[in-house]
């Protein structure tokens, strides 16, 4: 990666990292009600108006957050006519609170120094979701055949999601370091993921995550080992994957097929309520196309009682065939610009962003990631990252 810097605030260069050290905080204290209440309503303002003080406005240079912005503000537009105005009403914090962090994320970004460690405190997320899973699910009567890693404060799936993004957070983070031992640290920690992803499809009893980790770690891997390496660097790394597969092979058949993950998984796909769900949404949004039933309106208007676990299908419902279209536009713009500039440059960088868009793309039909601040600004980060790392590659390329 390229460590450039565009904005030079170093008279306020403490206040950026005051700012991730209170979104590491709002992450920390996430599952504590009482705590969490003062990380969204005191951490994460004050760490927006620490992220404005020392980075900038981000606004007019990450075209990602004027997208996801606009899609807030025709969200929130569709409470005024919700058809459940109390509930719709009671999503204007949670909506704030996406706005914040993707503002305080996209600001930080514009110094590129301060990338990795952003990335970093995202990966706390699943560090955080899997020792709350450890002190609280996983004990006495806890059954990787009946049960899911899951409770009133931690929805089974999160898991998945947090690993999503620490894989790529770790995989990326390597990159900017130049000592060879930080390096090496964050390879392994990379490699880690494949039977952490292993451990939490099977305590969580979550198919996306295997639907999503397996391209993930696949893809990633030979990008890092077989895109432009040497023959014996590949050689080295087939060997490698060669033996761990012979030597742990059995166990993970055998913990697999005792798993209630591999029971769900026998479970019709017709079956499954996230289909119904994204089907009744679907029909929904057709009978109001133009705004919708308002946000969480859905919920109110199906007989489960549920939002409809599809972030496409939730935005269509709940606020019209608008902000479908933004969101789309949102996910296939990063897409096909990743898709252009690797066919220009043939960087490995822009090959991972595209890989990030694509399984990005893919995870919006198991979750509403537009209500979550943690899921949304992620992307708005990435977005912002990669256009940081287009600009100066570009300009660096000019010059040669």
């Amino acid at each position: 990666m390229i460590h450039q810097g565009f904005v030079n605030h170093n008279r306020y260069k403490y206040l950026s990292y005051l700012s991730i050290i209170l979104v590491v905080f709002s992450i920390l204290v996430s599952r504590n009600a009482g705590l969490n209440r003062i990380a969204l309503y005191l951490a994460i303002p004050l760490a927006f108006v620490c992220s404005f003080i020392s980075a900038g406005n981000s606004f007019s240079k990450n075209r990602y957050l004027r997208i996801v912005i606009l899609l807030y503000l025709w969200i929130g537009f569709t409470i005024l006519t919700s058809r459940y105005f109390s509930v719709s009403v009671a999503h204007i914090s949670p909506i704030v609170g996406c706005v914040l962090l993707c503002f305080i994320v996209s600001n930080l970004a514009r110094k590129p120094h301060l990338i990795p460690w952003i990335y970093l405190a995202y990966s706390l997320l699943l560090v955080e979701a899997i020792i709350y899973t450890k002190n609280n699910i996983l004990v006495l009567g806890y059954d990787i055949s009946s049960a899911r890693a899951d409770d009133e404060n931690l929805n089974a799936n999160t898991l998945s999601y947090y690993l999503f993004y620490a894989t790529i957070a770790f995989y990326i983070v390597r990159d900017y370091f130049s000592n060879k031992s930080v390096r090496k640290f964050f390879s392994i920690l990379f490699l880690l993921m494949v039977p952490v992803s292993f451990f939490v499809a099977i305590i969580a009893a979550s198919r996306q995550a295997l639907i999503i980790q397996i391209p993930l770690l696949t893809i990633l891997i030979w990008i890092r080992y077989f895109v432009g390496t040497k023959v014996t660097t590949k050689i080295f790394a087939i060997v490698c994957a060669l033996i761990a597969y012979f030597i742990a092979s059995d166990k993970i058949m055998s913990t697999y097929d005792n798993s209630y993950l591999s029971s769900r998984n026998e479970v019709a796909y017709e079956e499954d309520i996230r289909v119904v769900l994204i089907k009744e949404a679907i029909d929904v949004g057709c009978e109001n196309p133009l705004v919708g039933l308002g946000p969480g309106g859905f919920a109110q208007y199906n007989s489960y009682d549920l939002f409809s676990h599809c972030t496409y299908t939730e935005l269509f419902a709940n606020s019209g065939l608008f902000a479908l279209l933004i969101y789309v536009y949102l996910i296939f713009s990063f897409i096909a610009r990743q898709f252009k500039r690797y066919q220009i440059y043939k960087d490995k960088a822009y090959l991972i962003f595209l890989t990030f868009g694509v399984l990005y793309a893919i995870y919006q039909f198991f979750y509403v990631f537009t209500s979550d601040l943690w899921l949304i600004s992620f992307f708005v980060f990435v977005g912002a990252h990669s256009e940081i790392y287009y600009s100066q590659h570009s300009r660096l390329s000019n010059r040669m």
